[in-house]
């Protein structure tokens, strides 16, 4: 057995499952058990995973130090690919004296409120915002500003919970249900009070911020010795007839607008990230370009997810999952150059209404000579329930496609979706 490991922080089924796959006999996983219960296939021989509550943060570290003494492992790094669980794997790289960053600065980036308020003490372009306390204070905001404002919870991720308001009245509703969703939502290592530094009650803590329009990114980047390399730029394509800030597809190798270059971006990206206490990370950000100008929306020390990491190694070769590994053990990472990716778009598969899936076929969706892969991450039986009550039961897959250059590429993205074959039992 290979004694040196990485530990993979809280991860989920899937990520476990392609995981040990790929990178057999190199991870320890901490699993939560609630996830070990949803996901019951076991894996290699040297298969390596410790389970237990993830909410009790100093009960995990010490279950974990036991485990490893236990099979004799020996961990060189530490890796995390979700928000809820990059506190825990601060503390664990603190214990084991192992590479991460640092608990103050994943809290830092965790706040939707206080990674503004950094960035904005720090001129970094990003939206005002402010965190509001009751649904008076959110319209009261909307009042300030006068113009169309976004409210999200203080902590969270993807678009979960996220609404954009045009008048006082939208304001208080959309307080309102998230102030109540997040009470009682089921993920409280997410939205919990301790998922912050923001010292307030999560129920009833909520970040207010200008709406900025124009078109939104992600990327994925490495911060090391204070300079950033640019790993993937995407742009995004929203869902418009779901709900706000659900992203439709992603298109790799895209270009940022005209003026604008990478250059300029990763030395942006540096100054973000080191304002918010980062010194070594492999991160992600999601950012607006309106009139020229690079708005951060949030920075999370972790790489993107949904459909990203498949996209991004059809796209390039590029193993980016693989790479978080060897970035956890120190190792040099190469990239490679964009100008080889192949232009591709990544379409989110999600059901259209509540209820049981009867069937998932993507049979004449493949015969389409545009469509490289497509999955389904749901079986048959799955329960799908809709926002604001349950966002993420609705994601279904993804679908990969080389898209046509004289068409565009949202009715493209839609026009695909429609081969696919979903039967959902109302």
């Amino acid at each position: 057995m290979n004694s040196k490991r990485v530990v993979v922080v809280g991860t989920t089924g899937d990520y476990i499952g392609t995981l040990e796959e790929r990178a057999h006999g190199r991870i320890v996983f901490l699993t939560d058990t609630d996830e070990r219960r949803k996901w019951t296939a076991s894996g290699s021989p040297e298969f390596l995973e410790a389970t237990c509550s993830l909410g009790d943060r100093s009960a995990a570290v010490n279950i974990l130090k036991h485990y490893v003494e236990k099979h004799g492992a020996i961990l060189e790094g530490v890796a995390c690919f979700d928000c809820e669980s990059l506190r825990l794997a601060s503390l664990i790289a603190r214990e084991f004296s192992l590479d991460f960053p640092s608990e103050e600065a994943v809290l830092r980036c965790r706040s939707k409120f206080q990674s503004k308020e950094i960035w904005l003490e720090q001129g970094v372009g990003c939206p005002q915002a402010e965190m509001v306390l009751s649904a008076e204070q959110a319209s009261s905001f909307y009042r300030k500003v006068n113009r169309p404002v976004v409210l999200k919870p203080l902590t969270g991720s993807g678009s979960e919970l996220v609404f954009l308001c045009r008048d006082e009245n939208a304001c208080r509703q959309a307080y309102e249900c998230i102030a109540s969703h997040v009470k009682r939502h089921p993920n409280q290592r997410m939205f919990g009070a301790e998922s912050c530094l923001d010292h307030c009650l999560p129920h009833q803590a909520v970040t207010a911020e200008t709406f900025i329009g124009g078109d939104e990114y992600s990327c994925d980047f490495v911060l090391e010795g204070g300079h950033v390399d640019i790993i993937r730029l995407s742009k995004k394509i929203p869902f418009k007839s779901s709900t706000f800030g659900t992203i439709l597809a992603y298109e790799v190798r895209a270009q940022l607008p005209f003026g604008l270059n990478e250059k300029d971006l990763s030395a942006l990206l540096a100054k973000a990230a080191t304002a918010l206490g980062l010194k070594r990370t492999m991160a992600m950000v999601d950012l607006k370009i309106e009139h020229g100008k690079i708005y951060l929306l949030e920075l999370t020390p972790r790489p993107g997810g949904d459909c990203l990491p498949p996209l991004i190694e059809e796209s390039s070769g590029f193993d980016i999952l693989l790479a978080a590994l060897d970035f956890a053990q120190g190792k040099r990472l190469l990239f490679p150059e964009r100008r080889t990716w192949r232009p591709l778009v990544g379409v989110q598969i999600f059901a259209d209404r509540a209820g049981t899936v009867e069937k998932l076929s993507a049979e004449k969706a493949l015969q389409d000579p545009r469509v490289v892969k497509c999955h389904f991450k749901r079986e048959k039986g799955h329960v799908v329930n809709l926002p604001p009550d349950d966002y993420d039961s609705r994601s279904l897959g993804y679908l990969i496609f080389e898209p046509s250059a004289t068409a565009d590429l949202e009715k493209q993205s839609m026009e695909l979706l429609n081969k696919l074959h979903i039967d959902i039992k109302v």
